[in-house]
This record gives structure tokens, sequence and C-alpha cells, in this order.
């Protein structure tokens, strides 16, 4: 049953379609969407060790561990590729795992926040029905309520260390050798 329900797509795929469609795939498109996601994966690291760093440092490191992370949320599922570029730059540059993580985190929340400011561009130039979506005050406020996290996160951090250092317990040796394993 487990090999069938995989390959259950490709035995029901209309394959006169699917050739169809690849042969409609311009050669110049394909090798400009190409270079475009290799920037973007280059600038993605860049940003990522600008973040954690501060400086150029580490560069080639930083563009190994996204790449990484890249395969990891391909073939992996539940975006496991983030946990993946965070171990992969804390062991390619020696960096403490910690620092690392908090710079992966850093780095998704710029993402998310870059996301919100798109996202509300959008709907405030074509309001909902052109995105195809229906907001309702739920969302709205979860999203804001996220946002003002991160804002009250980064203004009183230091303050929030107690807190969170009580969940933030280390866990046994065999966790984090399953972990690296």
């Amino acid at each position: 049953p487990g090999v069938q329900t995989c390959a259950l797509p490709i035995w029901r795929l209309d394959w006169p379609v699917f050739w169809a469609a690849i042969e409609e795939v311009r050669p110049a498109s394909l090798m400009i969407a190409v270079a475009m996601l290799a920037g973007g994966v280059c600038l993605r690291g860049i940003r990522w060790m600008l973040i954690v760093v501060g400086r150029p440092h580490h560069v080639a490191d930083f563009l190994r561990a996204t790449c990484l992370g890249y395969l990891g949320n391909t073939v992996l599922p539940l975006r496991a590729g983030e946990v993946l570029r965070i171990f992969a730059v804390h062991r390619l540059t020696a960096m403490p795992l910690a620092k690392a993580m908090a710079g992966a985190v850093a780095d998704r929340l710029l993402d998310a926040i870059m996301l919100g400011i798109m996202l509300t561009a959008v709907l405030a130039a074509h309001g909902t029905a052109a995105a195809g979506i229906e907001i309702n005050a739920l969302d709205v406020t979860l999203v804001a309520a996220g946002f003002l996290a991160v804002v009250l996160a980064v203004i009183w951090g230091r303050r929030l260390r107690p807190p969170v250092g009580l969940f933030a317990g280390r866990p046994s040796g065999r966790w984090v050798a399953l972990v690296l394993r």
C-alpha cells in the first residue's frame, strides 16, 4: 500500500497534458527563473550571515548552509531544512548553536514582516477580492498580535530572558545525539 500510495499521482497523471506543458516551457524564461532563484538563495544566505555576524565572514559557509536548508525543505517534511541549515552553519563555522538559531529565527521574522507588508500593500491596492481570499477580524488580530509580539521581543528582549529560560531546559544527551545524527 505504501508504494502504491506514492506512485498513485504518477499512474493517474494525464501524460499528454504533462508533455504538452513541458514542451511549452521557454528555455530563456527557465534560465531567467533559475538565475533569479540562485540569486535569491545567495541573498538569503548573505542576509542571514549579516544578521548573525554583522559583517562579511564565513560567506561560503552560510551559502552552503542555506542551500542545504533549501534541499531539506524540498525533500523533508515540516520544513526540516530550517533545522538543517542551523546545524550546518553551527558545524561549518563553529558558531554557537544558540547564535545560529537566533539568527535563523530573526531571518524568518524578517521574511514574515516583509510578507505582511506586501500583503497589506496588495490588499490596500486591490482589496480582498483581487487576492482571492477572505479576511476576517480573527485573521487581522492574529497577524497584528504576532507582529506586536516580535516588536516587543526586540524592544524588551532582555527582560524576557528569565521567563523564557524556564521553558528552555537543556535536552538530554540522548536527544541531542539523535538530532545531530
